[in-house]
């Protein structure tokens, strides 16, 4: 699992869906999607620490990007290793000095020829972003 600290910026609500807008550092501010208590209900609030935490394998990675994308979460980034399976590639980012990883297949990797010390765009849907506050995170690592 991947994990990127940061501060929440902004908080948009509609009923019990929150799109939680979090500075991670320089000009980044990554957007969760979160469900819960109504508007008005203190759940989260601008200014709390909270860490981002998204899967390998919902990280995609675009090469030399250009046009218009839906996506808003966007991750610039260092390719540090690139590690080729049978079927799937594992390539580790760094993204502002966190170390982050993707899983994608061999023949996306080969296509967009992805190789260390690459500059890339990370790219992740809002929804596949799960926001921990500190001592959620703590609960979880006791585990």
């Amino acid at each position: 699992m991947n994990t990127i600290q940061g501060t929440i910026s902004e908080i948009r609500y509609s009923g019990e869906m929150y799109l939680v807008d979090v500075h991670v550092g320089k000009d980044v501010t990554l957007t969760a999607i979160a469900v819960g208590a109504e508007e008005g209900e203190e759940m989260l609030k601008k200014g709390d620490n909270v860490t981002l935490c998204f899967k390998s394998t919902e990280l995609s990675i675009a090469k030399n990007m250009s046009g218009e994308v839906s996506l808003r979460n966007r991750l610039p980034s260092i390719v540090t290793k690139v590690k080729t399976g049978e079927l799937l590639c594992q390539i580790t980012l760094d993204f502002i000095g966190n170390s982050i990883n993707s899983i994608i297949t061999k023949r996306s990797a080969e296509r967009i020829g992805v190789k260390t010390g690459d500059t890339v765009t990370g790219l992740i849907k809002a929804n596949e972003v799960i926001l921990l506050e500190k001592n959620d995170l703590l609960q979880q690592e006791s585990f």
